[in-house]
């Protein structure tokens, strides 16, 4: 899981195409573009299937730096909208003329198939050792792309823990990137100090667990027992309460999980699924199609949000004539 193909690019004529291929599943695309120039165009990324273009979703767009002419964007694309295995180009266009840019690509297979968890840039001026500040969960793939005034031969190096996709001088200036796995920082080193603008993206890997994000080690909050329908509404306030007291409404890409006793550790699930919710007053509603339960079988009902940042457990009793 993680990045299973890079590459970039440095062509200055658009369309500014970059080969990458895809494999695997629940699969990304991420784009990561540095621009030195006066007067800069505004960008797009596509993702090219045999000239039949599908738009790239924007992260980050036309950033600038707050001195030099630097500007960085950032783009990325789910398993939804990308096509079959294989190999595709994938495009970064604009109208005007720029005299630098550069695009690394990445494709990444069992990643979480919602938002990046970060996505930002970050300025460091004078110095020889430009970082950036992620915001990443101990097993999400992050990519930077970094742009230096430096423009002699790259003398820059990789923070621990970083691989290297490339560096190189294009026109005036240097460019790199790199990625790695639960960095909250991506940072490289020089012996001089120059100016840089940093963009990057962390994407959390899909956990293996029934729901994603709790571990063996959470303590799991439990409700008393409930009458109300398994199949049917279950009353929001009653069992959705984030881990700190605050009530969480409009919820969409929930997680349920069935064990016929209370787990002590996170183990595979009798029965498991989705759920959602219309409004914080409102009820959440369990779909266990094909489920397995019985009529009258007792047991606990476990609650996660997609990215797993809290959840509940109550005891329940099946009932299927709802």
């Amino acid at each position: 899981m993680g990045i299973v193909n890079s590459n970039y690019s440095q062509l200055t004529t658009s369309p500014q195409q970059t080969s990458i291929t895809l494999s695997g599943t629940n699969r990304a695309v991420v784009v990561l573009t540095a621009i030195k120039d006066t007067n800069p165009a505004d960008h797009s990324a596509v993702f090219d299937v045999a000239g039949v273009n599908k738009a790239m979703t924007a992260l980050v767009t036309k950033i600038k730096h707050s001195t030099q002419d630097f500007y960085v964007y950032a783009w990325y694309l789910l398993d939804a909208d990308l096509p079959a295995n294989g190999t595709y180009n994938v495009d970064v266009t604009w109208t005007l003329s720029d005299s630098g840019i550069t695009s690394a690509v990445y494709a990444l297979d069992g990643v979480s198939q919602s938002i990046p968890e970060d996505y930002n840039s970050a300025e460091s001026n004078a110095t020889t050792n430009p970082s950036a500040t992620v915001l990443a969960s101990a097993a999400a793939t992050v990519m930077d792309l970094i742009v230096s005034t430096e423009n002699n031969s790259p003398s820059y190096t990789v923070g621990a823990g970083q691989t290297e996709l490339f560096e190189s001088v294009v026109g005036t200036s240097d460019y790199m990137s790199s990625y790695a796995t639960g960095e909250t920082t991506m940072s490289w080193s020089n012996t001089a100090a120059y100016d840089h603008l940093h963009v990057f993206v962390s994407m959390a890997i899909l956990s293996a667990t029934p729901f994603t994000g709790i571990t063996t080690t959470d303590t799991i909050p439990v409700i008393g027992k409930q009458p109300t329908l398994i199949v049917g509404p279950i009353n929001v306030t009653d069992i959705l309460v984030n881990k700190w007291g605050v009530l969480r409404g409009s919820l969409s890409n929930l997680k349920w999980a069935w064990f016929d006793v209370f787990p002590t550790t996170i183990t595979p699930p009798t029965d498991s699924g989705t759920a959602e919710s219309t409004d914080a007053s409102g009820n959440l509603r369990v779909n266990i199609p094909n489920s397995t339960l019985l009529p009258g079988q007792t047991g606990w009902l476990i609650f996660a949000t997609a990215d797993g940042t809290w959840s509940q457990a109550v005891e329940m009793t099946v009932q299927n004539n709802y």
